[in-house]
């Protein structure tokens, strides 16, 4: 058996070789040809976040656990905070969200693990917590292939040990992209009721921590209204922070 197994994951590896020697990967950032879709020069250039600031746009003070400050604390609705892994304005963190979004380059996703995620870590409240990916709606992700925000709790996942839930929430409709919108009323109306209840089994979100993964946040109208959407639960979690790749 271990010789079917030896045997089979060589042939694995040397189809994957033939492969990249044949079409070549190279780097979104500076389109240099190597073995991955970001070469190290460029991933040394991505500036984790730190110091974790008051989630709301125009605030620049500094908040343990990405929480809100007192000062907008009653205007924050049902999250408690926002976690940034880097800078939207990152020309990196854009490159790979852009093509993991829509370029359909879901292996981008694994070049995160080569960030030095610890930094990140230290704010992650580990006991009782949960990941939780903002669904797509289910057109959208078939024409895609995959959920980039599931794709990345994973990622998520592995680093920080957490389980991952995403079969609780889905989409209620089709929206436009929050990026391709300018206003922030024009977000939320956007996203308001998009989001419904899939598995009313949520016994395991009582009194938990859940972090909302996303791949960018701007205003965090969505992570808004999906927290929303988790407080309506019979049993629902105690707090609710997004979890992002980027705050724009």
């Amino acid at each position: 058996m271990r010789k079917v197994m030896s045997i089979s994951w060589k042939s694995c590896w040397l189809k994957n070789w033939c492969l990249d020697l044949l079409f070549p990967k190279y780097c979104v950032v500076c389109q240099r040809i190597g073995w991955n879709y970001l070469c190290l020069e460029c991933l040394s250039k991505v500036r984790i976040e730190r110091n974790i600031h008051c989630p709301n746009f125009h605030c620049k003070r500094i908040t343990q656990f990405g929480n809100y400050c007192s000062q907008h604390r009653r205007k924050s609705g049902t999250l408690t905070g926002v976690l940034s892994l880097s800078n939207y304005k990152n020309r990196v963190i854009k490159e790979l969200i852009h093509y993991l979004k829509y370029e359909g380059v879901k292996e981008l996703v694994g070049e995160l693990n080569k960030l030095n995620l610890s930094k990140i870590r230290e704010q992650i409240i580990t006991k009782k917590s949960i990941l939780i990916p903002v669904p797509l709606f289910q057109r959208r992700e078939n024409q895609r292939g995959y959920n980039q925000s599931l794709e990345i709790a994973r990622i998520f996942s592995q680093n920080f040990k957490l389980p991952v839930e995403d079969r609780i929430v889905g989409r209620s409709r089709n929206t436009k992209s929050q990026m391709q919108i300018e206003q922030d009323s024009d977000r939320i109306v956007n996203i308001k009721n998009a989001f419904k209840i899939i598995n009313q089994k949520t016994d395991k979100l009582k009194n938990k921590t859940v972090y909302l993964v996303d791949d960018v946040t701007t205003s965090g109208a969505t992570l808004q209204e999906l927290a929303k959407t988790l407080k309506e639960l019979q049993h629902p979690p105690r707090r609710i922070y997004g979890l992002v790749l980027a705050k724009r």
